[in-house]
């Protein structure tokens, strides 16, 4: 998965020295038969950002290429310290991380990079996504900037209209759906 080379999860997450270029050469040392698909990042795409790449390590390079159904078809996802990676594991898909993205040094992840000392904790899947998507953030809403609960977040998502006329967030319905699927398993996840 590829990033932008500026992008503040590389800059604080990333490993010194390490770049797209250096992910793709340890993953294809790592499965030199492998089928390697090369993301790059969308601004990076569209040469708005910094972090292009050659890729000659791999086989093919998905541009244009909505990222969701490359995760859900891949055998493994390599990374940096892309939210890509964290994707990847929502979707049971094995991921190797180089950096030290929050989802990393969990013992859900194979991390390649630096040691996370503090790190010790071994969460499941469920147990991580419930500390980072109810825990630990603030939701906030969109037209009042009020603190919303996680619930009314979700609600908030699903009003007809509120984002339907952005193409970006298009996602956000399967989002959506899938979260409040997931609710009855996070309210009775350990804290």
């Amino acid at each position: 998965v590829g990033q932008v080379a500026d992008d503040a999860s590389v800059r604080l997450g990333g490993a010194p020295g390490m770049d797209n270029a250096e992910v793709l050469r340890r993953a294809r040392a790592a499965h030199p038969k492998a089928h390697v698909i090369y993301k790059p990042h969308p601004d990076v795409e569209a040469g708005l950002r910094p972090g292009a790449t050659a890729a000659p390590e791999a086989d093919w390079i998905a541009t244009n290429t909505p990222i969701l159904p490359l995760i859900e078809t891949a055998q493994e996802v390599w990374t940096l310290s892309s939210l890509a990676g964290f994707e990847a594991l929502l979707r049971g898909v094995p991921v190797t991380c180089l950096g030290r993205p929050f989802y990393a040094g969990w013992g859900l992840t194979r991390d390649l990079g630096e040691p996370i000392p503090h790190r010790q904790a071994r969460p499941s899947l469920d147990q991580l996504v419930h500390a980072v998507l109810i825990d630990y953030p603030i939701y906030v809403h969109p037209q009042t900037g009020l603190a919303l609960r996680v619930e009314a977040a979700v609600e908030v998502l699903g009003q007809a209209g509120l984002f339907a006329r952005s193409r970006k967030l298009a996602g956000l319905a399967t989002l959506q759906r899938r979260f409040r699927r997931m609710m009855p398993l996070l309210r009775g996840a350990k804290r």
